[in-house]
């Protein structure tokens, strides 16, 4: 049973596209003006996520292990 929800869910996810991603980033920036923040730090953010997701695909293939899956 969890297992069947597991993939249901996951479906469900994988069905937001490339416009509600983009959705997510405009509203993200604009919380951001409003709240007195540069907008362009979510660059930074994006960055360093995008780092942290290479360091642990590194340090998984030196151990020998799989991957971990990418994120958007």
């Amino acid at each position: 049973m969890g297992q069947v929800s597991q993939g249901v869910a996951a479906g469900y996810i994988a069905s937001y596209g490339r416009d509600q991603e983009l959705q997510a980033d405009q509203l993200g920036a604009e919380y951001l003006a409003r709240n007195h923040y540069n907008p362009s730090n979510m660059v930074d953010v994006i960055q360093v996520l995008k780092n942290q997701e290479r360091y642990a695909e590194e340090v998984a293939r030196a151990e020998g292990r799989k991957a971990p899956p990418k994120t958007n």
